[in-house]
């Protein structure tokens, strides 16, 4: 059973990576007819040239520094503290995007707390790292406690009129998959860091708000039908361990 759901697993991955392509390369467009989200293939007289390659002829290329109201980066802290503040840090983000909460740790509550406080829809991009790790990425989407950010960790603010967070990322994580970030990082003994300067220069393409919603909803769907999956194996795995410690302490035998 484990076998068949792990399958299923990297299944829809591999459906979902594809889909990525597609939909953030401009060649699949997202239409709605009676409801329901569908998808069409880009006819080829739809794209033009731009500064960054062919993309839909409705598309803009925008640099980063023109979508966001603000960017900041994270604080240093080598200290611990159990009734300070959990910071997100470099083991908290995965490579597809998501903040892992079960190995958080708590720091001293810096003095200037307020400008480190993470809100709903905050963009988190690992601006240091090992040389395959830098730049992966993720969006805040809150948590039971107060978070803040390590100095690993720049935090970006869009302007969510004209840039979706999750959008973004999705195009991050396409980014980081293809090494653009390792390759374009300063290279320092054991790690590699990507400077603010270069992330406020980045290009890349950026449809209408409507059109960014709607790539977000496919893409949101192949996550959901991802975790229930995941959740599924997970509770696999809890039953055949129950079952094996059973068998071995005498709890449940084996007629013969």
């Amino acid at each position: 059973m484990i076998e068949k759901v792990d399958k299923a697993i990297e299944k829809t991955e591999r459906l979902k990576k594809g889909l990525m392509q597609g939909l953030l390369s401009g060649k699949l467009k997202v239409v709605e007819s009676n409801g329901q989200l569908r998808l069409k293939i880009r006819d080829a007289k739809e794209f033009g040239i731009s500064p960054i390659g062919e993309i839909p002829k409705e598309w803009g290329v925008v640099k980063l520094k023109q979508i966001i109201n603000e960017i900041n980066n994270g604080f240093a802290c080598g200290k611990r503290d159990e009734n300070g503040i959990v910071q997100i840090r470099m083991n908290n983000v995965t490579t597809d995007g998501r903040i892992i909460f079960d190995k958080c740790l708590k720091v001293p509550k810096p003095q200037d707390l307020s400008n480190f406080l993470l809100v709903n829809g905050d963009f988190l991009f690992n601006n240091t790292n090992s040389y395959d790790l830098v730049g992966k990425s993720a969006v805040f989407k809150g948590a039971p406690f107060p978070c803040t950010y390590s100095n690993h960790f720049t935090r970006i603010r869009f302007k969510t009129e004209l840039a979706n967070p999750d959008f973004v990322l999705y195009y991050f994580i396409i980014l980081w998959r293809k090494g653009y970030f390792k390759s374009v990082a300063i290279r320092h003994v054991g790690q590699s860091a990507v400077n603010n300067i270069y992330l406020l220069n980045l290009m890349f393409p950026l449809p209408s708000a409507i059109e960014q919603q709607k790539i977000i909803t496919i893409l949101n769907n192949i996550d959901n039908q991802k975790n229930l999956l995941e959740t599924q194996k997970e509770r696999f795995e809890r039953i055949k361990k129950q079952l094996m410690d059973d068998l071995l302490t005498g709890k449940r035998r084996v007629k013969l």
